[in-house]
């Protein structure tokens, strides 16, 4: 068997391992993940809440967001708690996904909460929250491989339907950059995903190497303890032959000389 084929087999053997990692971080960030979107609710307070018609879509939309975050950070909570073990990993994927595909679309209600009754020099701040919320969650949730696409996905389809309702060519070309940015922000995603899992299956598979070394350290070590027993059983037997060969050389001699003065009498 090749190296690398040996290498596929224990990618393999630890796929359900580094899911389960990647899991656990997915639910480690997501403090980081609702401290962001609760600053990207703040940050577009100040120039809504001075506009009188969108004081009150911005509170519910608002709202919303608070309300989805929450439902999102109650799942990390029963995480933490039950502390499922590896073979539920991808349920509790799931249940994160579908929490992050529900904030998503509450990112996505403010073109139907806030955007209508607001000026154009609002909803392009907006849109920049957006831009930035997009691509600060790339590293945040790029442990799971749909995650940021999910995401997303509510985010561009809303910001390309804003720009489309008005036909122009320049709604047209901003569409257009907005599919190309959510494009790369996937891929990236993809990447930074397989990159993570080729990390933690290295990581895997160094234990395994480690673990493999000290057992045939064990196995040397249980060697040479049985050789120098060997010596010493050998350095014992040489011993007691020469002893034994020392008795019979001094036996001999006490026979020669019994035999010597037998003849002499």
């Amino acid at each position: 068997m090749s190296s690398f084929e040996a290498g596929e087999i224990k990618l393999e053997e630890h796929a359900a391992e580094v899911t389960a990692d990647q899991v656990r971080s997915l639910y480690l960030n997501a403090p980081i993940a609702n401290a962001a979107t609760l600053l990207g609710v703040v940050l577009l307070g100040p120039i809504l809440l001075i506009q009188e018609d969108t004081q009150l879509p911005y509170i519910s939309w608002g709202v919303v967001m608070l309300v989805a975050a929450f439902l999102r950070m109650l799942i990390v909570f029963a995480f933490h708690k039950t502390k499922p073990p590896v073979i539920e990993m991808p349920r509790w994927a799931n249940y994160y996904l579908i929490a992050t595909f529900v904030l998503g679309c509450s990112w996505a209600s403010i073109g139907y909460f806030v955007l209508p009754f607001s000026d154009l020099e609002s909803d392009l701040f907006s849109m920049m929250i957006l831009l930035g919320v997009m691509a600060a969650a790339l590293p945040l949730l790029s442990m799971v491989k749909w995650a940021l696409c999910l995401y997303l996905l509510p985010c561009v389809l809303m910001i390309i339907s804003y720009f489309l309702t008005v036909y122009s060519m320049e709604n047209m070309a901003k569409s257009f950059v907005f599919v190309v940015f959510y494009g790369l922000l996937v891929l990236s995603s993809f990447r930074l995903h397989n990159t993570f899992r080729e990390s933690l299956t290295l990581i895997y598979q160094k234990k395994d190497l480690i673990k493999s070394l000290k057992q045939e350290h064990e196995m040397l070590e249980d060697l040479n303890r049985g050789l120098r027993q060997e010596v010493e059983v050998r350095k014992q037997t040489q011993r007691e032959l020469e002893k034994n060969r020392e008795l019979m050389s001094e036996e001999i001699k006490n026979k020669k000389q019994e035999l010597r003065l037998f003849k002499q009498n």
